[in-house]
């Protein structure tokens, strides 16, 4: 007999096939997904591996006008048999996380939070069985969370090592299953087939190490959004995000033992289901009438096409964020970034434009820094940059394992220079109001809670004293800012300059 264990992850909301900044309709969504399941003659076993909560402007409309979680309603539709967490589900706190989750009509695993008293918060493991045959699914997420997340929103939670974890519950339920699944909602430490180290030398990602806890068959990882097949003991599967793709591990079974497996990422270009497409079209319909209502306008064109280009003589939207960052919180310095794919804005700007460039749901924080920390910061982020043949490119530890265009910072009011030619670290000389950076002298600095969590490996920030905290996300700033202006105007404080030959 054949079961096909399909699963999707780092859905990020992407429920329909519209990509909203620029108002097309695109192969992917959760709506394709009923034409994809009518594809198999054989059982099929449907999981999530996290990432739906937060991503999408259409669930920032649902979450801001009260409508009941759409996530939920739709991955019921669909007969979701299992999920598991991933970091940003955690991102509007418990509350709202568990309303979510008790609105669903399938259990949440997650094996590795625990509570003060060290009892697991969620189910850790389910058994289903599919004819005759037991399929043993174990929930993980990466201990990483309490990194990026402000603590109240996970007062109280504690995130144990997923590998230590696993190996305690293969242990437990192998004895009980025919097969196993670990559902990881976390990426990889090492290539999963040279064990070359990529990536952070952290504990954010450990996919090679659950690889090798004897008694899974089957790892389904997530979080990097880094495509990856292989067709092995046990089968690994990571897919991109945004509902592109179905990771599939399609097992052919004799006598409970599997004796054939198929590993594939299936696109998501099928027909899109209208019966689920219309449960949703008031809450769309509604979305799109929204965004395209005009906010401000710029006397300029302003959209970003090239990352690079954006960053290297920072486009204007940084300097316009820093200025509004610094006059909503009074800090002196100000630091900005942009996600990896924002528009800009045009001429006329919309809600559809600040939402594209605005797709996290972070909040600003005021940190009594010093100097040194400054300067190691401006090392860190310049680190985005690197030469090659003469010409500035970006550092692929940016782009691989997963694109990181969002961390890269441009600070104001600060003129720095980078001599691309020295080793990273010892490259940066900064300026502030037009004397050297005082490296023991303290500054106040507005930043992301993201990267004042240390966020994007800028743990120089992680244990500065907080001075202030702010509730609004960063899409309710600028929002606010451009309907009340009606322009986009904005003042250059700052400077970049990159020394890239022998003088």
């Amino acid at each position: 007999m054949k079961i096909s264990i399909l699963y999707t992850s780092d859905v990020h909301g992407q429920l329909t096939a519209s990509h909203y900044p620029s108002n097309t309709q695109k192969n992917m969504g959760l709506v394709r997904l009923p034409a994809y399941l009518k594809t198999f003659d054989h059982p099929t076993l449907l999981l999530d591996n996290g990432d739906v909560l937060q991503g999408s402007v259409l669930l920032d409309y649902a979450r801001q006008n009260h409508h009941d979680f759409p996530v939920a309603k739709v991955m019921n539709h669909l007969n979701y048999q299992a999920m598991t967490l991933g970091n940003h589900d955690f991102n509007y706190g418990l509350n709202f996380l568990s309303t979510f989750t008790d609105s669903l009509q399938f259990p949440v695993l997650c094996a590795n939070i625990v509570n003060d008293q060290g009892h697991s918060v969620f189910k850790t493991h389910e058994i289903f069985e599919i004819e005759g045959i037991k399929i043993g699914v174990i929930g993980l997420i990466t201990p990483y969370v309490p990194v990026w997340e402000k603590p109240e929103h996970i007062q109280g939670l504690t995130f144990k090592d997923p590998v230590l974890t696993a190996k305690n519950l293969v242990n437990t339920l192998r004895p009980k299953v025919d097969i196993l699944i670990a559902l990881y909602h976390g990426g990889f430490e090492k290539d999963p087939v040279t064990f070359q180290p990529i990536g952070r030398s952290t504990l954010e990602n450990q996919g090679v190490a659950l690889s090798q806890v004897p008694g899974i068959d089957v790892l389904l990882t997530g979080h990097q959004h880094l495509s990856t097949v292989l067709n092995q003991k046990p089968a690994i599967l990571q897919t991109p995000a945004g509902a592109t793709h179905v990771g599939r591990v399609t097992l052919t079974i004799e006598n409970k033992t599997i004796i054939h497996q198929d590993v594939a990422l299936d696109p998501l270009d099928n027909p899109i289901d209208q019966p689920l497409l219309e449960m949703i079209r008031p809450l769309e319909e509604a979305v799109e009438i929204w965004l395209d209502q005009t906010l401000a306008t710029s006397e300029n064109d302003l959209s970003i096409t090239d990352p690079l280009k954006a960053r290297l003589t920072p486009h204007p939207l940084f300097h316009w964020m820093n200025q509004i960052q610094r006059s909503v919180t009074g800090a002196m310095l100000s630091a900005a970034a942009l996600p990896n794919e924002p528009v800009g804005f045009k001429k006329r700007i919309t809600i559809r434009d600040v939402a594209a460039n605005f797709v996290y749901p972070n909040t600003l924080v005021v940190l009594e820094v010093t100097g040194q920390m400054i300067q190691d910061a401006l090392e860190q982020t310049t680190s985005y940059f690197a030469l090659d043949n003469d010409q500035i490119t970006i550092n692929q530890a940016f782009l691989y394992p997963k694109i990181e265009h969002y961390n890269y910072d441009v600070y104001d009011p600060l003129d720095i220079t980078v001599d691309i030619l020295k080793p990273l670290g010892s490259r940066v000389n900064a300026l502030y109001k037009n004397k050297p950076l005082d490296l023991k002298k303290t500054y106040t600095l507005v930043l992301t809670n993201y990267r004042a969590s240390g966020g994007g490996d800028y743990i120089m920030f992680k244990d500065a004293k907080v001075i202030k905290e702010y509730d609004q996300p960063l899409f309710d700033i600028f929002f606010t800012h451009l309907k009340e202006e009606k322009i986009f105007k904005w003042e250059i404080n700052s400077s970049i300059n990159i020394i890239r030959k022998i003088k």
